[in-house]
């Protein structure tokens, strides 16, 4: 059974509790999979066992004293934990990439946007990108800064380029898209200041967006997960 022991849902809470008592008077096991499938690599082994082996209360207190040590403020800690969409699972798949991003400055900048995510799906994408960066920060070359948010989620290497996560799995060119490359580019080359930019595409994409991202200055990168291994 893959689910979240915290989800939000009210119906499938009152089930798992009947459930779980239910097999412990039976003198069964019932196994639960705390961690979300992601889609994206990272070591989430550690999660699961903080989240079963942690009262609540104590986890977040935890998670509170990792953030307050990157700088993170207390009122942007209450909002993302504040946030209908998240649960104390997501918090701590969050906390735990970000503490995997050592030294990169501005990782607050994810726990401000969590606590403002308008929908569950919206959190998780969010949580797939700080993941894959912490990856990219450990396994590619190190990440200097994460940016000032701009749609989608980018951080600048050590090495000066931009590096930016699009955390779905197929990217397709629209008119929508369109105008909000055109628009995003600018300020992403003013930001930066720097023209090596990559994109990385947690799935796939279309060549039409391929050939056009390409066209205006970056370099593509699809199936983002398999290249983090």
């Amino acid at each position: 059974m893959e689910v979240d022991p915290y989800t939000d849902n009210e119906i499938l809470n009152k089930e798992l509790l009947r459930v779980s008592q239910a097999a412990t008077a039976g003198g069964l096991v019932v196994k639960f999979s705390p961690v979300p499938k992601l889609g994206i690599v990272g070591d989430v082994a550690s999660v699961s066992q903080l989240v079963y082996g942690m009262d609540p209360l104590d986890l977040r207190l935890r998670n509170e004293k990792i953030l307050a040590g990157m700088g993170v403020s207390d009122e942007a800690v209450e909002a993302l934990y504040d946030n209908r969409f998240g649960t104390p699972t997501t918090s701590t798949i969050l906390v735990d990439a970000l503490s995997r991003m050592d030294g990169v400055e501005h990782r607050e900048r994810f726990v401000e946007q969590g606590g403002l995510a308008q929908s569950k799906a919206e959190l998780g994408l969010l949580v797939r990108s700080a993941l894959f960066l912490a990856d990219y920060h450990t396994a590619t070359r190190p990440l200097a800064r994460v940016g000032e948010w701009n749609h989608f989620p980018h951080a600048l290497a050590d090495d000066g380029r931009l590096v930016v996560v699009v955390a779905v799995d197929d990217l397709r060119w629209t008119q929508e898209l369109a105008e909000l490359v055109e628009a995003v580019t600018p300020n992403l080359a003013q930001r930066s200041g720097t023209r090596t930019w990559e994109v990385w595409i947690e799935g796939g994409c279309s060549e039409l967006a391929r050939e056009r991202l390409t066209a205006s200055g970056y370099e593509v990168f699809t199936d983002a997960a398999s290249r983090m291994k």
